[in-house]
């Protein structure tokens, strides 16, 4: 499973995202992984994709992001089958 690095956490407390999940092919071996599948909670819209930018560039593979804020489909998927890896 890929970890959310020290960066990564950085980023989460900067933007003071309520909760960030890892989910996908990412809870798998670390080789396999091609992105890291990542899902917030708790992030002003209009931060998102900032948010989303920061994490690109701190971390060390593509980010795919899902604001679960939104009422999508996958979010309760996500939230039954994925990884919390940050609260605040």
């Amino acid at each position: 499973m890929i970890a959310l690095d020290k960066h990564g956490m950085e980023c989460a407390r900067e933007f003071n995202v309520k909760a960030v999940w890892i989910f996908g092919s990412s809870l798998e071996d670390n080789s396999v992984a091609n992105d890291i599948d990542l899902a917030v909670e708790g992030i002003p819209p209009e931060l998102f994709f900032k948010f989303y930018a920061r994490l690109f560039m701190a971390l060390p593979k593509p980010v795919d992001l899902v604001d679960l804020s939104q009422d999508i489909p996958i979010a309760s998927i996500i939230r039954a089958k994925g990884v919390n890896i940050y609260e605040r």
